[in-house]
């Protein structure tokens, strides 16, 4: 399940920035960020199916994307990171 979270995540993205014609940038995630976002999920008690964890990733990853692309920010041959804030909410920054 963490595989198809992680893959929805990526695919939200590179959708996301196709539709903009942006370049995709080079993603990379952090150890916690899955493993985090599945044991929320077990909180829920929402269902435990594949298509369950695929809304998962891409849910959980469109608000950081959208502040990230309102703000403005050029995606072109930088890296975006994504990791847990301190409250073990999904945060994406971009590196050089």
């Amino acid at each position: 399940m963490a595989s198809i979270t992680e893959k929805a995540m990526f695919s939200a993205i590179r959708t996301a920035l196709e539709r903009l014609e942006q370049v995709t940038p080079q993603i990379i995630i952090g150890k916690q960020v899955i493993k985090t976002i599945i044991r929320k999920h077990h909180l829920t008690r929402l269902p435990g199916n594949a298509r369950s964890y695929m809304e998962l990733g891409r849910n959980s990853i469109l608000e950081p994307l959208l502040l990230l692309i309102r703000g403005g920010t050029d995606l072109t041959g930088k890296k975006l990171f994504i990791d847990n804030d301190e409250s073990g909410n999904i945060d994406l920054k971009v590196c050089a």
